[in-house]
């Protein structure tokens, strides 16, 4: 959502997230959020890296 809506300059409408509230996440890297808004990650394809401890650990959950 962060890329989409930094990529349209004529979005003008609040867009919500609930990434503050997570306890945990499955990238590397949290995002910054400074004033209210969450820069968009600027590394390759969507930018961001994924922490496969946590996914591995969300699989084993689902799994069991």
């Amino acid at each position: 959502m962060a890329h989409l809506v930094s990529a349209l300059p004529a979005f003008t409408l609040a867009s919500d997230t609930t990434y503050h509230g997570l306890e945990q996440d499955i990238i590397r890297s949290p995002f910054v959020i400074r004033g209210g808004c969450i820069e968009a990650p600027s590394g390759h394809g969507l930018g961001v890296e994924l922490n496969m401890d946590v996914i591995d650990q969300y699989r084993k959950t689902t799994i069991d």
